[in-house]
C-alpha cells in the first residue's frame, strides 16, 4: 500500500461542525456521497429531513475542481489468461476426492474439458 491509499480524515474533521446536529435527539441520519457538506437527520421518524452544511468550505477559484473525497478509480478488468494448465488441472481431479462436497462440486466444474 502508498501513502495515497490513505485519506487523513482527520483534517477534514477540524473543519466539521458536527454540533449542528442534536445527536441525542436523532432518530435517522442520512449522508450523501455526492454532497459531502451535507447531513440530514430526523427528529421522528415521521418527520421530514432536516438538512444541516457541516463543512464550512469556502471556495475560491483555486480549488473549484479540487474534490473533498478522492473519487476511486473504475475497478480493472482481468484480461483471459487461456486457463488452468494441463499439470494443474491433473492435480485437482487428484485432489478431488479429499474435498468438501461444495468445494469438490466447484473444482469439478473448474477442471471440465
Amino acid at each position: 500500500m502508498r501513502s495515497d491509499d490513505f485519506k487523513d480524515f482527520s483534517a477534514i474533521s477540524q473543519q466539521t461542525q458536527y454540533q449542528r446536529i442534536p445527536f441525542t435527539k436523532v432518530k435517522s441520519l442520512f449522508f450523501d456521497r455526492n454532497q459531502p457538506k451535507v447531513m440530514k437527520y430526523k427528529i421522528h421518524f415521521t418527520a421530514e429531513w432536516t438538512s444541516v452544511n457541516v463543512l464550512d468550505r469556502i471556495t475560491t477559484r483555486g480549488n473549484v475542481c479540487e474534490p473533498l473525497f478522492d473519487v476511486p478509480y473504475p475497478p480493472s478488468v482481468a484480461k483471459p489468461n487461456g486457463g488452468l494448465s494441463e499439470a494443474k488441472k491433473a492435480d485437482i481431479k487428484q485432489m478431488l476426492k479429499f474435498m468438501p462436497l461444495l468445494d469438490r462440486t466447484f473444482m469439478s466444474n473448474l477442471v471440465k474439458d
